[in-house]
């Protein structure tokens, strides 16, 4: 399309001819441009108010799996074993409900491995409310497993007398580094 040439004019610089078409500035152009900035700008404030707003979540790193839950929190779920086919439940469980809870039940499995056998080695966990129960320290449970390795993902579920149960998929570690004290089958590391 070609532009339309308009003959000088005394406001023109030089008395230059001016084309005038869609290449060109014109006062309609400029409050587009005006409205597209304001609207980036206004997408960049709602971006920015709405990723600084806070969230309930809890979180706290560590090498273990974490569930938070209503009634039982479970923290830092690690499975620690000696190599040798046993090993042990190590994180804390805390108990938010009303009343004290128990633990009074574990199953274990991994998909395409040998079959697992968890016991609670002292019977039921008693859980007080508030009260964290660090599971290396009483190593209440016991996995075992022909061949049990390292790096297995076991299916972990975990039930309470009064608390929902927990379901959880957490890693096999060895008894070295930051788990060499951990009790494994009840015995010293």
């Amino acid at each position: 399309m070609r532009p339309i040439v308009r003959p000088p004019t005394p406001s023109s610089p030089g008395g230059s001819f001016e084309a005038v078409g869609k290449d060109t500035p014109t006062s309609g152009t400029r409050s587009c441009r005006l409205r597209a900035c304001l609207s980036g700008l206004l997408a960049v404030l709602l971006l920015t108010a709405v990723g600084c707003g806070t969230s309930d979540l809890r979180y706290s790193p560590s090498v273990g799996v974490n569930h938070l839950g209503e009634e039982m929190d479970a923290l830092g779920l690690t499975i620690v074993t000696n190599g040798e086919g046993v090993a042990t439940l190590v994180g804390t469980l805390l108990n938010h409900g009303t009343q004290p809870d128990q633990l009074v039940a574990v199953q274990a499995r991994s998909p395409n491995q040998p079959p697992i056998t968890a016991q609670l080695t002292r019977g039921p966990v008693r859980l007080p409310v508030e009260g964290p129960i660090r599971m290396a320290e009483s190593s209440a449970v016991t996995l075992t497993a022909e061949g049990f390795r390292l790096g297995y993902t076991v299916d972990l579920r975990l039930e309470f007398a009064h608390a929902d149960d927990i379901s959880l998929l957490v890693l096999t570690y060895p008894q070295t580094g930051p788990f060499a004290d951990v009790r494994v089958d009840g015995g010293a590391a």
